[in-house]
């Protein structure tokens, strides 16, 4: 006899145009930050020296309170998009029992 769950996790939901946007911006943005700390510090890996390189690097290594504060950003976000889904499934599965319940 096969026993299948009861859980039917659909999202029926669509994000909308705008939403969509401001997401893609967001995400092409922080990977370029990441590009950029990559080049930057891979240059000087590679002995590759210019004004400009050497002008960014003194920006992003001089300052180890950004860097503190961007890991505890990172942390936050991490922790509070963990307990948000947390919720969220928790309460669609709640949803999803009353519907089945009233049905």
């Amino acid at each position: 006899m096969d026993h299948q769950p009861q859980y039917n996790f659909v999202i029926r939901k669509k994000a909308s145009f705008g939403r969509r946007i401001w997401h893609f911006c967001l995400f092409a943005a922080l990977w370029a930050a990441v590009i950029f700390i990559l080049v930057v510090n891979y240059g000087f890996i590679f002995d590759l020296y210019t004004d400009n390189l050497v002008t960014y690097y003194l920006l992003l290594n001089l300052d180890y309170g950004f860097y503190f504060g961007l890991l505890a950003t990172i942390l936050v976000f991490a922790i509070g998009t963990l307990i948000f889904s947390f919720y969220r499934i928790k309460r669609i599965r709640r949803k999803q029992e009353n519907d089945t319940k009233n049905s």
